[in-house]
């Protein structure tokens, strides 16, 4: 999978949606009906972080998306 290299994106690895307070992982985004929606996110609501880590994501109150990262 090739990161997202367009803004709000910028090859972030990890990227949250702040509506649905899930954060995806970009290098193992699930497709399909069951999949990550990222493309539906819209752009006031994608989140990057600082760390680029889901340590950061989980301390700013992100749950892990079922479909490309489970229960780490």
């Amino acid at each position: 999978m090739v990161r997202r290299s367009e803004p709000p994106f910028n090859g972030c690895r990890y990227v949250g949606d702040r509506r649905k307070r899930l954060v995806h992982d970009l290098d193992r985004e699930a497709r399909g009906v069951r999949g990550c929606r990222i493309p539906d996110i819209v752009l006031p609501d994608v989140v990057t972080f600082e760390p680029d880590t889901l340590r950061e994501a989980y301390r700013r109150g992100f749950d892990f998306c079922p479909s490309c990262i489970g229960e780490e």
